[in-house]
């Protein structure tokens, strides 16, 4: 698959086959005569339909079979992806994680010849890396790891004491470019609260501190305030780092009257300076940055760490409460030391403020406070949620405050119908969390971790309620790698992702959902390589369809018949084809999908209507989100085409205009050319002797000087011929639709044509693209960012450069964008 294949380079197979041996390859067969072939189609039509008899008498593939795009998976003992992460401290910036090659690959030395013994074994680095932390559910110090890694490697390689000194030294400045307190997080279950519990310390840390920071400057100053009360009735004593210089009882003797000129504090503003003291001065932040609401005996964590987990039978209502608490704490430490300030500043006013402050809640806390609260997150199951906690559930997401709902999704099932997996139309909880208007939902994969990130930190900066639904890929049994796992429900439209923040500043991602491979199409197309009939290596594009995902299922395994070798129809055709067939057609014909057995034999498998019309129901729901995120949407693109339409209408007004000024211009020139010829002729004539039987020019200096007439006229003439031609080639040019150009009025800011090339493509200051140089970038480029943009809005035009390659199929391609 298309995140897979990019993903899985450096991957480590269990066998040393070769390329060829591993390819799954068509079997050898037979073709069927017609009886025996109408009747195998017969009787997979009838099981297609819901025959109990042709069930029965059909063949199930077992749980070795496997979608022909993820057979290249089924022997890998370790591979390459997302996963493990470096968890990066508080203070490295924005940056929350990386992935563990790309951070290796990345503080290597670029010089050439450095580090050269480092550089050869830095893939057995990563690998014992993975290794070591596989399997667990909790995080590692990384330069710890780090460290035991190289020792490791040195005493894999065997070196001589030299060249152990030179690589003990290179591995010494790749653990220095670890950032101190990094962590090295595996692929779990739990990694989605691994990371949300990251993003939560990433966020708030640097604010918490300052909080404390600002509640210590507060109590300092009251503190101050007090002790300058006291010396107001003391007995005259001088405090402070100059009291040594003078002597009390001298001043005592003086200053006869100490009180005289001295206004001392009223008693009521000197209880509540004690009172808000008491509260600030015992106040203890939280540990726990987070309060996991989750069932009795349902959850387990290797390290907790700053998590603090509570039971309940309702997480949802458990959840709501536990947030009023800690809110309700921290409104007294808020108050109080909004309280101090004033005191401090002298504009505490008890006539506005008493009242403020008595009825001060978490409604009123200011950004930074709001930071001061600890997450709540109520860990809940979807059959609950769309069950006996239905009404909790949706309390939470209607109640404006940010406590947190996260349910880790299984993508095949339909919530609250756990009897039967395929039944009616799925429950899709994103869209129940949509119908609330005021929560942030989050549908993601965790195989992606720039999503989960992303999702959940604008989650945490909402202060909203939030759901988030999570596909981690872990099931029982498991037939890939839980990351290879949801990676496919990724792909196949089980799990889209999907981002929805109703606080979004920008209109435009409101609704998003980034991260979703081909988010245009239907489903996604990838590459299939296997060997044919003769052993050679074909290439195929293949769809990657919600049923070839329920094939990894074994629950579901029944919902598939394994055709018969030699059944060829053109009545049995892909799930795709059957979707975008008519009612009529998908009457007659047969949905399969393509599948390879354990002995890496390639198989059509017939599907059951029941699972069609889950495919149909999952592609509908693909369909809505495609136009609540305004691709494919019908009001956008009648938007669209009506606008292009009357731009096209002002292009060729602009044009008729062109040619109308062109054809003014050509006749005026004709005018002038004509009267300059008649003028000169008619000097020519006046110059004749006419006294003369043969006219002859009389003498004249003026004579001398200038041609004959004759020339004069033909040369005119030719003139009046020739001239508009530059004039008409001149106009050509400026109204040459050759060069590529955009229609920037109608362009969404999707960063498409930017990511490809920014010195060609840069935007406007309506933040729309334009092309700022074509020489900047090739053709090929032109025509990927045309075929890219969801606007349309991009024209290639032709090639500026005919030398570069594969001109004739980039020209056909950019057709239909010219």
């Amino acid at each position: 698959m298309a995140a897979l294949s990019d993903e899985n380079k450096g991957e480590v197979k269990v066998s040393g086959a070769t390329q060829a041996e591993e390819d799954p390859r068509l079997p050898l067969v037979e073709e069927l005569d017609a009886d025996a072939l109408q009747d195998s189609i017969n009787l997979l039509r009838r099981f297609h339909l819901g025959e109990p008899g042709a069930s029965a008498s059909t063949q199930s593939p077992d749980q070795t079979y496997l979608p022909l795009l993820l057979n290249a998976f089924r022997n890998l003992r370790r591979f390459r992806y997302e996963y493990p992460l470096l968890l990066l401290p508080d203070t490295s910036g924005e940056l929350l994680a990386r992935p563990l090659d790309e951070f290796l690959q990345g503080v290597l030395p670029e010089a050439e010849g450095s580090a050269r013994m480092l550089k050869d074994n830095i893939t057995w680095l990563e690998t014992y890396i993975r290794d070591q932390i596989s399997g667990q559910d909790f995080s590692t110090l990384a330069r710890g790891l780090a460290v035991g890694a190289g020792e490791a490697l040195v005493m894999q390689l065997g070196l001589k004491e030299s060249d152990q000194e030179v690589l003990r030294a290179d591995l010494d400045e790749l653990v220095d470019n670890i950032p101190q307190g990094s962590h090295f997080l595996p692929y779990t279950h739990n990694v989605a609260l691994h990371l949300l519990q990251h993003t939560i310390r990433h966020r708030t840390q640097w604010q918490r501190e300052q909080m404390m920071r600002r509640i210590g400057r507060a109590v300092r100053g009251l503190q101050q305030l007090v002790e300058v009360e006291a010396e107001k009735t003391s007995d005259g004593k001088i405090i402070g780092e100059g009291s040594k210089f003078f002597d009390s009882s001298f001043m005592a003797n003086v200053v006869e009257n100490k009180s005289s000129g001295t206004l001392l504090m009223s008693s009521e503003r000197m209880e509540r300076i004690q009172a808000t003291l008491d509260i600030l001065t015992s106040f203890e932040l939280d540990q726990s940055i987070l309060h996991l609401v989750v069932r009795p005996r349902s959850f387990s964590i290797g390290d907790a760490g700053s998590i603090n987990i509570v039971e309940s039978a309702d997480p949802c209502t458990k959840a709501l409460e536990l947030y009023d608490l800690v809110a309700g704490k921290l409104s007294r430490v808020f108050a109080s030391l909004r309280t101090a300030e004033l005191d401090v500043a002298g504009a505490y006013d008890s006539r506005f403020h008493d009242s403020w402050f008595e009825s001060f809640s978490a409604a009123a806390f200011s950004d930074d406070e709001r930071q001061m609260i600890s997450t709540v997150v109520a860990l809940e199951t979807a059959e609950h949620a769309t069950d006996d906690c239905m009404q909790s559930f949706s309390t939470v997401l209607a109640s404006g405050k940010p406590v947190q709902i996260l349910l880790n999704i299984d993508p095949h099932t339909n919530p609250g119908r756990e009897s039967d997996f395929l039944g009616g139309l799925r429950m899709e909880l994103a869209y129940l969390g949509i119908g609330h208007r005021h929560a942030v939902i989050n549908q993601m994969s965790a195989a992606k971790y720039e999503t989960l990130l992303s999702g959940f930190s604008a989650a945490l900066g909402s202060h909203q309620a939030c759901l988030h639904l999570i596909d981690t890929g872990f099931s029982d049994p498991q037939p890939l790698h839980p990351w290879i796992m949801a990676t496919a429900a990724l792909e196949s439209r089980a799990h889209p992702s999907i981002k929805f923040d109703p606080t979004s500043t920008v209109d435009t991602e409101e609704m998003t959902f980034a991260g979703n491979p081909s988010p245009e199409d239907d489903w996604v197309m990838n590459t299939a390589i296997y060997r044919d009939e003769k052993g050679e290596s074909v290439e195929q594009e293949v769809e990657f369809t919600f049923a070839d995902y329920c094939l990894l299922k074994p629950d579901l395994l029944d919902h598939f018949r394994v055709i018969p070798d030699g059944c060829d129809s053109k009545d049995i055709v892909s799930v795709g084809a059957c979707l975008n067939a008519s009612a009529d057609e998908q009457d007659r014909i047969i949905p399969f999908i393509w599948s390879v057995d354990g002995n890496g034999l390639i198989q059509k498998l017939v599907v059951s209507r029941q699972l069609l019309f889950s495919c149909r129901d999952r592609l509908d729901f693909w369909q809505t989100v495609q136009s609540l995120s305004g691709v494919k949407n019908a009001f956008v693109d009648e938007a669209v085409k009506k606008a292009r339409e009357e731009e096209q209408l002002r292009a060729a007004s602009e044009r008729e205009e062109l040619v109308r000024e062109y054809e003014e211009t050509i006749e005026q020139a004709r005018t002038e050319s004509a009267n300059e010829v008649m003028g000169r002729l008619t000097n020519a004539l006046m110059e004749l002797d006419l006294t003369l039987d043969s006219p002859v020019l009389t003498e004249s200096p003026r004579q001398a000087e200038a041609p004959a007439v004759t020339p004069v006229v033909e040369e005119v003439e030719s003139e009046e011929v020739s001239a508009p031609e530059p004039a008409a080639e001149e106009d050509d040019d400026e109204i040459s639709f050759d060069e590529p150009w955009i229609d920037s009025i109608f362009c969404t800011t999707c960063d498409d044509c930017l990511n490809l090339n920014k010195q060609m493509f840069v935007y406007n200051d309506n933040r729309q693209a334009i092309i700022a140089d074509t020489k900047a970038g090739t053709f090929s480029q032109l025509v990927e960012a045309a075929e890219l943009c969801p606007a349309r809005c991009i024209h290639p035009g032709k090639p500026l450069d005919s030398s570069e390659g594969g001109l004739e199929d980039l020209i056909k391609r950019a057709e239909p964008f010219n």
